[in-house]
């Protein structure tokens, strides 16, 4: 589901995706709910293999489909696939050397084996990767790790903080509910060393500069919601703009 989107855009240049879910063997669903997140992790990889079989085209080494074929092909799909896996073994890899950093090899080691194998998570890197969890076990990852390296251990620049921001906003664009996370960089504002004695001006404006970081990728995320023109989009925007708002308070 995630994927047809990504295909719609690269190769129709729009976010009608019927004729992908037909393709795909999909049953008919009100689609237009799905996040953009995923789509984003996928694309580079995803071009790449398009910029492959156009210039293998080109060259006259094949022929590539034509309609909704094209970019739905093995190739393609394993492109979303290998970044799904990517993102999550990046996941895995911050939470190694931050556990390391305070617990050592041998605890890291097993606690990161433990997150793949006693969990959900291997079911969807190694038989869902079309999913979003691969992919949000990564960013979520990732984003509170920055979180306490640059709101908890030290006040942040304000590069960190616009690239913190981006990191939040692609937590949640890739799933919507992940939002609550948003409870821990709000948290270290207010109660890490690092902004103990602050005056309530300057974290003001840190979050101010943080939400700048963030605003792009949300306001493609709704953009992309009030194209489709369906009720769910509607409903699904609402509640995003729910999200956006407890996270601008």
């Amino acid at each position: 589901m995630y994927f047809a989107h990504l295909r719609s855009v690269v190769f129709d240049g729009g976010l009608d995706i019927g004729p992908e879910i037909a393709a795909l063997g999909q049953p008919a669903r009100p689609h237009h709910v799905v996040p953009i997140g995923p789509a984003i992790v996928w694309a580079p990889a995803y071009l790449l293999v398009a910029s492959g079989d156009w210039s293998g085209a080109a060259a006259g080494m094949w022929t590539r489909p034509a309609g909704v074929a094209l970019g739905l092909g093995r190739w393609y799909i394993q492109a979303a696939f290998l970044s799904s896996w990517l993102a999550m073994a990046a996941g895995l890899v911050v939470l190694h050397f931050r556990l390391r950093r305070e617990f050592g090899g041998a605890i890291a080691l097993l606690t990161c084996a433990l997150t793949l194998g006693a969990t959900t998570l291997a079911w969807y890197v190694i038989y869902e990767p079309s999913m979003t969890h691969a992919v949000s076990f990564g960013v979520v990852a990732a984003a509170l790790i920055l979180t306490e390296r640059w709101f908890v251990d030290r006040p942040p620049s304000w590069r960190h903080a616009v690239f913190l921001g981006m990191c939040f906003s692609l937590v949640m664009v890739v799933r919507p509910e992940d939002g609550v996370y948003l409870v821990f960089p709000l948290a270290a504002l207010l109660f890490a060393p690092a902004f103990r004695g602050a005056p309530v001006r300057a974290r003001l404006r840190l979050a101010g500069t943080t939400l700048i970081g963030a605003a792009p990728l949300i306001l493609l995320q709704k953009m992309s919601w009030r194209d489709v023109g369906s009720v769910y989009a509607d409903s699904a925007c609402s509640a995003f703009n729910v999200v956006t708002s407890i996270a601008a308070v």
